[in-house]
């Protein structure tokens, strides 16, 4: 239960209420010295409350909080906005009780965001709008970007899935709100039967929305599928299309498949419409023998025409989030949601300033928060999709400056044939004895003893991962054990080998990961897997049976050339800066951030 504290004037007639202020809260923090509010005045003629609520940034190190109400009418011109503002007043004066309610303690991004989201349903309301003085709600002002069009995105999500949720529930066999008769003829029989008796009996219940039923053909799946649209990170997942192809052919009634959500264009025709949930099933339909297409719900263009492409990838993302039970659908992967998080960010101009003073998206801002709320993400998840968020922004900064990211996972190594050579060779410098590897990094049988060799054996850990179990696992993998016994008293003494001497290669998936690793400090961000200080305790403690070196790999490629963990082809001197991963090249190039247009939307945004 959050603390709320309460100041009053002498006469009781008006009330602040208040958090508590946070220490680092005030004029002298540029970066924290803003707060939201809401103001409730009795009016003794209507006998009802009536509100104001805004945002307010300090101006002055000598500025009290308490004496802000509103900044409504200011450098007003029109007759009715001046009235408004002169009422406002002389309730505030004269009402026999206000009630003065600081919502957050917050950033100037944050207080714009929060502003608009205490205002937008209320303003927008014909009813409630009635008791406010705030003339408009959910639209312009600094900071205030970020909700107007998540709002939107939303509500046309909600109301398409109250239709997806009413069709299904018409065409439930075990459905005990519609007759056997009627559950037949809306999910049985002829397609256009179909569509024509589902809709008829919905507008009898009282549906009214613009969304209907419609159905898309195998043949126009594949034309659509040519140029749809690409939300996550990775276009196809090939193992769920073969799952959705197996499926289709098992048994091919589209009732079973849920829809495809698709933008519809200008003209309305079915020819030009765009797949923006749905990419998975509609491949293994049109892969599929038996596969006769997939019903839809098609976005009016009018709808959608001002939507940026970040809009319309996190719209489309609502569809698979990362907690999903539905086996129609992908849910996202967490570098998928970091891609569309910094995306949203960027798309908005959402930035704070980072440490050369380049605009950078602002991880802390809430829309952040209020993502992970609604796609309901555990803190551990979370914690690994901002870091893929991190790692994407440091790349970016990283390109303005000719270098990139390095990071170091198996799929890195893999895929990168001078990452492999490089990596190799200099692990190999370090051990004992190692595989001898030919051109092709096959091995050839031969076993080589390095008499320069120090480290009997390696291991490669993300600083994001349980560091100590993965010691614990690698000591055990490699038999170690062997070397000891163990009393009954838990006391541990060498046979006849010395302890094993193992080399400790630590990553992060970000700078600023790492730079967190390094400083242990504890905070929000951090946990104690991820902190060096407890690792070297850790260390310490199994310093009895096991000697572990530390060695933290170079985070910039550069820095990991001149180091000799990446050797470039003899051909190509010069590093290539496009082998990054698809998810950092994707959207943001050789910039921390980059104005979207509407040719992007023609680019993509697939579910």
């Amino acid at each position: 239960m959050s603390i709320i504290l309460e100041d009053k004037t002498e006469d009781e007639r008006i009330t602040w209420k208040f958090p508590p202020i946070p220490a680092d809260w005030g004029f002298h923090n540029p970066n924290f010295r803003s707060f939201t509010f809401r103001v409730k005045a009795w009016c003794v003629r209507t006998k009802k409350w009536k509100f104001y609520g805004g945002r307010h940034t300090l101006r002055s190190k000598y500025e009290n909080w308490k004496e802000y109400k509103g900044s409504i009418g200011k450098s007003a011109k029109k007759e009715s906005t001046i009235k408004n503002a002169e009422e406002y007043r002389i309730l505030l004066a004269t009402s026999p009780k206000v009630i003065f309610e600081v919502l957050e303690w917050t950033t100037l991004n944050n207080a714009g965001y929060g502003e608009i989201d205490m205002l937008y349903d209320e303003i927008n309301d014909e009813e409630s709008s009635k008791d406010w003085f705030n003339s408009t709600g959910g639209q312009g002002g600094y900071g205030a970007q970020g909700f107007t069009a998540t709002k939107q995105a939303q509500d046309i999500y909600d109301r398409i899935r109250k239709l997806e949720e009413a069709i299904n529930e018409l065409w439930n066999p075990k459905s005990h709100k519609y007759t056997k008769e009627i559950i037949s003829a809306c999910a049985e029989g002829e397609i256009e039967s179909r569509i024509e008796n589902t809709m008829k009996y919905l507008q009898e219940e009282g549906y009214d929305d613009i969304f209907e039923l419609d159905f898309s053909s195998k043949n126009e799946l594949k034309e659509m599928l040519k140029d749809f649209l690409q939300v996550r990170a990775k276009k196809l997942i090939g193992k769920r299309v073969t799952f959705f192809k197996e499926q289709f052919g098992i048994d091919s009634n589209p009732n079973r498949f849920g829809f495809s959500i698709q933008l519809m264009p200008k003209s309305g025709a079915k020819k030009g419409r765009r797949i923006g949930s749905a990419n998975h099933r509609g491949e293994g339909c049109v892969k599929s023998e038996n596969g006769i297409g997939m019903w839809s719900i098609g976005i009016p263009y009018y709808i959608w025409e001002n939507w940026k492409p970040h809009v319309i990838t996190y719209f489309f993302s609502q569809w698979n989030p990362q907690l999903n039970m539905d086996e129609t659908r992908v849910p996202h992967s967490e570098e998928d949601d970091a891609d569309i998080i910094v995306s949203y960010l960027n798309g908005e101009k959402l930035f704070v300033k980072d440490e050369d003073g380049n605009d950078t998206p602002d991880l802390n801002h809430n829309w952040v928060s209020d993502f992970f709320k609604r796609n309901k993400y555990p803190s551990n998840k979370k914690e690994k999709c901002l870091e893929w968020c991190e790692a994407i922004i440091d790349d970016a900064r990283l390109q303005l400056k000719g270098d990139k990211l390095q990071t170091y996972f198996d799929d890195d190594i893999k895929n990168d044939t001078e990452l492999k050579r490089g990596f190799t060779n200099k692990v190999n410098e370090q051990l004992k004895i190692y595989d001898e590897l030919d051109d092709n990094f096959k091995k050839t049988g031969h076993v080589i003893k390095n008499p320069n060799g120090i480290y009997d054996s390696y291991l490669k850990v993300s600083m994001s991962a349980s560091i100590e179990a993965k010691i614990q696992d690698h000591f055990y993998s490699h038999n170690y054990e062997d070397n000891f016994k163990w009393n009954d008293l838990g006391e541990v003494t060498l046979k006849d080998n010395q302890r094993p001497k193992i080399l400790l290669l630590l990553f992060g998936k970000s700078l600023a990961k790492i730079k967190r690793f390094e400083a242990s400090a504890r905070t929000p961000r951090t946990n104690a897997i991820t902190n060096n200080e407890r690792l070297k305790k850790s260390i310490e403690l199994m310093s009895s049976y096991m000697d572990i070196d530390i060695l933290i790999l170079p985070a910039k490629r550069r820095q990991a050339i001149s180091d000799g963990w990446i050797i470039l082809e003899k051909e190509n001197t010069s590093d290539n800066l496009d082998s990054r991963p698809s998810s950092f090249r994707k959207e943001y190039g050789d910039q921390t951030h980059i104005e979207q247009n509407e040719a992007g939307v023609q680019q993509g945004t697939q579910m």
